[in-house]
């Protein structure tokens, strides 16, 4: 990076998945709200284990690609640009939990046994979510967002309305597939 980056206040969560359990593939993007506008730097996700996590835990998968890949065009412009706040859509905000949902458009998996205190960078446009943790143990791992310092304004990030709401159907009537 040419430029130092900031965390973005708001943005820093700690994610646990149980066993049994993995996080269906989707793009921070559209989490990201007004955040996402063309003239402000780009935000970089980091994602950083807290625990080692091997392949059975159901580490993070990136699919490699996906934000630049011709075959995730149509993904990019309609999914991609979906703001969970503004349009009222509950639930996960997941694209998928299918992985050959996401094959079909391109692009390619790839995965690692983490150690603790690895980071990971990739953009809001990047498709990502994790393996199944085939463990009895709970994955552990932190995630906020970066964004260089710009000269122009930035909007707040969204408010947490849909974090903390997605899952009560008066403030977010609509699901991902009615989106």
């Amino acid at each position: 990076f040419d430029q130092t980056l900031h965390p973005l206040y708001g943005s820093a969560n700690l994610r646990m998945v149980r066993p049994g359990q993995s996080t269906g593939f989707h793009t921070d993007s559209v989490y990201m709200g007004k955040l996402m506008d063309k003239n402000l730097p780009p935000v970089i996700a980091c994602w950083i284990p807290v625990t080692p996590i091997p392949l059975s835990l159901g580490g993070l998968v990136i699919c490699r690609g996906s934000n630049s890949h011709p075959g995730f065009q149509r993904f990019r412009e309609t999914y991609g640009k979906l703001d969970l706040d503004e349009a009222d859509i509950g639930g996960t905000g997941w694209y998928t939990e299918d992985p050959e949902e996401v094959l079909m458009l391109g692009g390619r998996f790839e995965t690692a046994e983490f150690q603790q205190g690895d980071v990971v960078f990739f953009t809001m446009h990047t498709v990502h979510g994790s393996t199944c943790n085939c463990t009895e143990r709970w994955r552990l791992s932190l995630d906020f967002r970066v964004q260089a310092e710009s000269s122009s304004s930035a909007p707040e990030a969204n408010t947490g309305r849909w974090s903390r709401m997605r899952h009560d159907p008066s403030e977010f009537p609509r699901t991902m597939e009615q989106a």
